[in-house]
């Protein structure tokens, strides 16, 4: 098989970094990538790397601190649980689960 150009390994890499920000586990990405692209394992694990970086690089970006994100994304949850258990309805919960994942 012949060896990507950089535009095509960029687009992977997105890709993955797609699939990662989706929830997709580590496992299933490789797989995708061994299936849909033919490549090693070695070389999929070089490209999830890069992709985990590229979405760290893009969190650093914002200037975001990780941990008012955490905490306000607890706190987001917590009140969307508590809710929930007032109303006696998981679905507030769920929703708010399936928002915050994308």
């Amino acid at each position: 098989m012949a060896r990507a150009t950089a535009a095509e390994t960029s687009e992977r890499i997105d890709a993955l970094q797609g699939m990662i920000l989706a929830g997709t586990p580590n496992t299933e990405c490789l797989a995708f990538t061994r299936k849909e692209w033919g490549i090693s394992r070695a070389r999929g694990y070089e490209l999830m790397k890069r992709a985990w970086t590229q979405i760290k690089d893009d969190v650093d970006e914002t200037g975001i601190v990780r941990l008012e994100l955490l905490a306000w994304s607890i706190q987001t949850l917590m009140a969307a649980a508590g809710q929930a258990k007032q109303q006696k309805t998981l679905e507030l919960l769920l929703l708010a689960l399936s928002s915050s994942t994308g």
